[in-house]
């Protein structure tokens, strides 16, 4: 993900004619945006299917609307919990809206791709089949209400038992990574910026609610280490 922009110009054998884009926006989400967007604009057919038009959507040559989680039968799990939750329709799909899931088989139904044919159901039985079996029950049942996933543990690292070769956890005792230069030389004297989700976007792939420039802050004592003088302009870059 990191290397897309860069990497749908490099290949060429073969070249890369076509993208087709769904669940991701990788002008915003990922490093070295300008590369990404002009990487796009220079393949032949991108299509993108998603909620709204954004950063991504302005290199497109077809934009496919795709239903909402308010709109389509799904199930879902989690980064922060171990159960899988239902996902049930509330309203209608909107205008011409249709889930990744229709989109996929109509498209296979044309290329001719076997092993998508299937109700929506039917698909969500064989995604689930762990869940089901673990717990005696039937799809209906999951869309009901939430069920652990027999994937994960009920306690994390019961026992204190880590998959290491001391069976302890070992903390790091330095970064494993390094900031390159675009040479690809390592670049001394810098500091790496991690983000994390910020409450004034939609997830981590719409555009910002207000137009405002984002703040970064950062200890003063990190800085004048790093030899910045106070009131200085600098620049702060994103590239792969």
């Amino acid at each position: 993900m990191p290397l897309f922009g860069r990497e749908i110009l490099n290949m060429e054998s073969p070249p890369v004619n076509c993208v087709f884009i769904t669940a991701g926006n990788p002008v915003t989400l990922g490093p070295n945006s300008i590369q990404t967007l002009n990487a796009l604009r220079e393949v032949d057919f991108v299509v993108m299917v998603d909620h709204f038009l954004n950063d991504t959507s302005h290199a497109a040559d077809l934009f496919l609307p795709a239903t909402t989680f308010l709109e389509e039968t799904d199930l879902v799990g989690s980064y922060g919990h171990p159960y899988v939750s239902p996902v049930n329709v509330a309203v209608r799909p909107l205008g011409e809206c249709h889930s990744e899931f229709w989109i996929l088989q109509r498209l296979s139904e044309i290329m001719g791709v076997e092993g998508m044919r299937g109700t929506e159901m039917e698909w969500l039985e064989i995604i689930a089949s762990r869940v089901l079996d673990y717990h005696g029950i039937e799809i209906h049942d999951l869309l009901e209400k939430p069920y652990r996933s027999p994937a994960f543990p009920v306690v994390a690292f019961e026992g204190y038992e880590f998959c290491t070769e001391s069976g302890r956890f070992n903390l790091p005792s330095e970064s494993p990574y390094k900031i390159m230069q675009h040479d690809g030389e390592p670049l001394e004297n810098s500091i790496r910026l991690l983000t994390v989700m910020s409450p004034g976007w939609v997830g981590s792939g719409e555009p910002p609610i207000h137009e405002d420039l984002i703040e970064i802050y950062l200890n003063p004592e990190t800085l004048l280490g790093l030899g910045f003088r106070d009131g200085e302009i600098s620049v702060v870059e994103s590239y792969a």
